[in-house]
């Protein structure tokens, strides 16, 4: 959602030295906004080479689940909260073939997800309230992904943790000390001041050292 809508091609072409391609789709219900439709994300997933993430910001996600499923990403993510079966919902990703994942909103206490931590494939700590870019990082969202770190390992689980939002190359230390295991990044990538290309080079630049000073 970050990207310009004018030069997507070119944005694509620019973040392929990325490690994943995060693609927001908003319903308008969910979060007050609209990003991408069907169409769209087909042209989008079929044209890049990156791994995809559909991150399925919509509050009645079954209705539209066999269109996304059908556009094959790797990765499916819900808002468990605003759903009456979550488990439904990640079971039928899951039998497409498709991993699946959870969205955790600052609102939202991990206490409320107890019964779907060994059901999914990957966490996603919003970092701030998602509809709109350019929002500060909420310090809270790091304390849960901490939180959520440490449930994982009592359990022997061993899921990723993303967050998702605010992700600057500024907070970035604060952000890994959290232990997560990934970033989603908008902003701080489409709208650096030396281009697209060279901001993903400096995340993963940033991204490998924090990895070597943190283990």
């Amino acid at each position: 959602m970050c990207a310009n809508p004018l030069k997507l091609q070119d944005e694509l072409d620019a973040v392929a030295a990325a490690d994943w391609l995060h693609i927001d789709i908003m319903d308008g219900h969910l979060v007050p906004n609209f990003t991408f439709g069907i169409e769209a994300t087909q042209r989008i997933i079929n044209y890049t080479p990156l791994k995809c993430e559909i991150h399925l910001m919509s509050d009645k996600p079954f209705e539209h689940l066999d269109l996304f499923i059908s556009l094959a990403p790797d990765i499916i993510t819900i808002h468990p909260e605003v759903i009456h079966d979550p488990l439904r919902v990640i079971y039928k990703i899951k039998s497409a073939g498709i991993k699946a994942g959870i969205a955790i909103n600052p609102s939202i206490s991990l206490n409320n997800l107890s019964e779907l931590l060994r059901e999914v494939d990957q966490f996603i700590i919003m970092g701030v309230n998602p509809g709109f870019i350019g929002q500060k990082l909420l310090k809270p969202s790091l304390t849960k992904a901490l939180h959520l770190a440490n449930i994982l390992k009592h359990q022997n689980l061993n899921q990723d943790i993303i967050l998702d939002g605010g992700v600057k190359l500024d907070n970035l230390h604060v952000i890994y000390e959290s232990q997560v295991d990934g970033i989603v990044v908008g902003t701080g990538i489409f709208h650096h001041s030396g281009g697209t290309e060279e901001a993903v080079k400096q995340f993963k630049q940033t991204t490998r050292n924090l990895h070597k000073t943190l283990t």
